[in-house]
């Protein structure tokens, strides 16, 4: 890109600025005015979890860092580079250390965030200061490239890549709201015991019929773990999971090509890695079809993944994971939302040992002593086969969701360097959606 092509990033907005920078600990609010940092921006997509607010009068104070919808955001720390454009929904938002643009009329602000997160990353990598915590500044930002193509044509490519980033967010918001049933119903029957406490009361249980009832009690008895429905048992989790426990070379055992799952896989969006056997050079545990994931390690939100390996190769999993297997009379789907409920989650964490945050982690044998209250097989595949199809849809979404992914990556660069036409790219992505 000669300079005839290009015009910095400060010719094209109108104005770039940086997002407020000092304490915060005693500013955040339950609610109010929502308030972005770092972790909040993702490569074109703005996440609310895990989001801050502020009230009306500091937001107020902070008129430099306040934020509008069509906004360009740049992460400064963390991950520098990453940027997102302001959507519609946050009307009005703060932030805290982030570059904040504000595109020109000539600049389309989704064309700048696909440019910032793919071509101009040479540039933010060249100007990354700072040797503990990294940091690219606004002067940095200021000085980026970006090719002075017409606004129609920025808004093609941006419209063509958004296509594949809107399904991609189509099928997030689906699964989270798939997720969010399915748990509600495994906590209504097997840790808060709703039915059974209806029963208890001489209520029908809501929403079940009278044959699904029936295999409720109407009483509780006192147990180790507290109070638990009549004729239900605390029984170790070890009782429900086969675990995946030898260990193979990937060379040894002929692997030649294989998906590699990794916990750097399941934070990326839970695709795992296509590797060569001779680029791994300790054992991994091979991942049978109806395996499910579990993290051993102690991060912040413990992870569970329901892979999904591809017919075409072998797949195995690092051994940051425990390779869980339901054992013949449990159904896997009861499983799942088992490993994925939050007491059950919490609990899990409290097992972790280790003296330092790199090997901190749960012992094999410690997730198999964890108690649960038994409901008995009845009532867990009559559970699982109410959620068995959202739970499959979650699965295929998320698998769309990593080709769409794959598509957008392979295409995204090449667009915006100039090297494909936009009608061939709208010809690969009809196909794809």
């Amino acid at each position: 890109m000669s300079n005839s092509q290009a015009a910095k990033l400060s010719e094209l907005a109108t104005e770039i600025t940086v997002g407020y920078v000092g304490p915060m600990v005693n500013e955040y609010k339950a609610s109010g005015v929502p308030f972005l940092r770092s972790l909040n921006v993702e490569p074109g997509r703005i996440n609310t979890n895990e989001l801050k607010f502020i009230d009306g009068t500091f937001h107020a104070k902070l008129r430099k860092s306040a934020l509008r919808p069509g906004d360009v955001v740049i992460v400064r720390t963390g991950k520098p580079g990453v940027a997102s454009v302001i959507p519609d929904t946050l009307a009005e938002a703060n932030c805290s250390d982030l570059v904040i643009v504000r595109p020109g009329p000539k600049l389309d602000p989704r064309f700048l965030a696909y440019y910032v997160n793919s071509v101009a990353q040479e540039h933010v990598d060249a100007h990354v200061v700072g040797a503990v915590q990294q940091h690219f500044n606004i002067g940095s930002a200021k000085e980026i490239e970006i090719p002075r193509w017409p606004l129609e044509a920025q808004r093609a490519v941006a419209r063509i890549l958004g296509a594949l980033d809107d399904k991609i967010e189509l099928h997030r918001r689906m699964n989270r709201t798939l997720e969010t049933l399915a748990q509600k119903l495994f906590r209504s029957w097997f840790v808060d015991f709703d039915p059974v406490v209806a029963k208890s009361e001489g209520r029908k249980p809501f929403g079940l019929s009278n044959e699904l009832a029936a295999l409720f009690p109407s009483e509780f008895e006192d147990s180790e773990l507290g109070p638990v429905p009549r004729g239900w048992r605390p029984v170790p989790l070890g009782d429900a999971i086969r675990l995946v426990r030898d260990l193979v070379d990937p060379q040894e055992a002929g692997l030649e090509e294989f998906d590699h799952f990794s916990i750097p896989a399941f934070d990326s969006g839970q695709r795992p890695v296509r590797e060569m056997g001779s680029a791994i050079k300790s054992g991994k545990y091979l991942v049978p079809d109806d395996a499910i994931l579990l993290s051993k390690l102690n991060p912040e939100t413990p992870r569970v993944w329901w892979p999904t390996p591809d017919a075409q190769r072998r797949a195995i999993a690092s051994t940051e994971f425990l390779v869980c297997r339901a054992k013949p009379e449990v159904n896997r789907v009861w499983l799942y939302w088992q490993l994925r409920d939050a007491d059950f989650l919490d609990e899990f964490a409290t097992r972790v040992t280790g003296t330092s945050n790199s090997h901190q982690r749960v012992r094999p044998d410690d997730l198999l002593r964890l108690e649960r209250v038994d409901a008995g097989q009845a009532l867990r595949d009559r559970f699982a086969g109410l959620v068995e199809a959202s739970t499959k849809r979650m699965v295929a979404n998320l698998a769309q969701s990593q080709k769409l992914a794959a598509l957008r990556d392979l295409l995204l660069p090449r667009l915006l360097s100039g090297e494909l036409r936009v009608p061939v790219a709208e010809r690969a992505i009809t196909a794809a959606l």
